[in-house]
């Protein structure tokens, strides 16, 4: 992913519509499998923009289904 590190924070090439400023979290990647591609680039790019959330609500909301996910180990 494309980002800047300034004053030691990482900011994507992303911008947040909710704050209208580039993306700041650590998450690097999301993949997208859909048909056609153009639709997976789009909710790519907007679960990179939302970030890790506890949930699957975005993509349980538009009727996506996604593989569970694996829980981080403190």
């Amino acid at each position: 992913r494309a980002f800047v590190v300034r004053d030691g924070v990482r900011l994507s090439h992303l911008l947040d519509p909710r704050t209208r400023r580039p993306v700041a979290h650590t998450l690097a990647s999301v993949s997208v499998i859909a048909s056609p591609a153009a639709l997976a680039d789009a909710w790519a790019t907007a679960l990179l923009v939302l970030g890790e959330v506890p949930t699957h609500t975005p993509l349980h909301r538009a009727r996506v289904s996604s593989p569970p996910r694996e829980e981080k180990k403190p």
